[in-house]
């Protein structure tokens, strides 16, 4: 029997079935919470998050501010120097 590495994620069923997201905003904020680290962090950039989620990069951006709104995530930009 091979030994299979699969990896879990907690997402909330509310997200999954919230009426008032679109179907790409879901599928972003699923990419968000399959990502984040132990303390609920996830530094993925709108790109990235593109990629994973299978959408446009300002549909990700859209979607994050759309999450933000309905109360799933908080959102702080950081910089880079």
């Amino acid at each position: 029997m091979k030994n299979r590495n699969r990896s879990y994620f907690k997402c909330p069923n509310k997200l999954i079935g919230d009426d008032r997201l679109s179907y790409s905003a879901r599928r972003v904020g699923c990419a968000l919470f399959a990502f984040c680290n132990a303390l609920g962090f996830c530094r993925k950039s709108y790109e990235e998050l593109a990629r994973i989620a299978g959408v446009s990069a300002s549909t990700a951006a859209s979607s994050v501010r759309k999450l933000e709104e309905c109360g799933y995530i908080s959102f702080a930009a950081t910089k880079r120097y």
